[in-house]
């Protein structure tokens, strides 16, 4: 899944994959962002009591004409699937 931009919320600041910075109006702290193409973003953070990164993900399906909720949820929890899976078995 292409990165299309990283948000580093501590410095408060938005940077595209073409290098473009903008300010974000969030407030600060230790979280790094990723938005990724379709609108998916995964977020990181460091645990405030344990020494391990938490990893936070943010999928978007769009129903399709017809389809039912039950569909589109497999349809988002298999992306979540996708998005996860490299990081756990980076972390294990």
């Amino acid at each position: 899944h292409e990165v299309t931009a990283r948000l580093d919320i501590l410095t408060a600041e938005r940077t595209t994959k073409d290098g473009a910075t903008s300010a974000i109006d969030l407030p600060k702290g230790n979280v790094l962002a990723f938005e990724l193409a379709g609108g998916h973003r995964v977020m990181l953070r460091p645990s405030g009591t344990e020494p391990k990164i938490k990893y936070y993900f943010d999928v978007r399906v769009d129903m399709q004409d017809g389809e039912t909720v039950d569909a589109a949820k497999a349809r988002g929890e298999a992306l979540l699937d996708a998005l996860a899976a490299p990081l756990a078995a980076l972390t294990g």
